[in-house]
């Protein structure tokens, strides 16, 4: 039975090897936690997206005048934005990643 139960932590935990611990409290903090792989990979194309935003702004910025300060300002806000948003929430992460493309594709077709 005790070998059972350091089985099933080991699966949870993702580790092989055994341990001498009781792995309750571990494999709980395991299964509590909110983030998952997917999670990680709409961050990662969220990130993406904030690259390809900033590069088009970037372009923007180099011109003069009014829309070249405007660009500059969003494109501190693209980056605020990207830096600070909650990884564990799946939610404001695929909403920055929806305004960031709806912005890319304004900017691509007004080129």
């Amino acid at each position: 039975m005790l070998l059972q139960r350091i089985e099933r932590c080991e699966m949870a935990l993702g580790t092989f090897s055994v341990r001498q611990l009781d792995c309750t409290e571990e494999a709980e903090v395991a299964q509590a936690s909110a983030w998952r792989v997917s999670d990680a990979v709409a961050i990662e194309a969220m990130r993406e997206e904030s690259v390809t935003l900033i590069a088009l702004l970037l372009t923007i910025a180099r011109g003069e005048g009014s829309v070249a300060a405007n660009a500059l300002q969003e494109l501190s806000e693209v980056r605020r934005d990207a830096l600070s948003v909650d990884g564990y929430d799946r939610r404001a992460t695929d909403a920055l990643a929806t305004r960031f493309r709806a912005r890319i594709r304004v900017l691509r077709t007004s080129s």
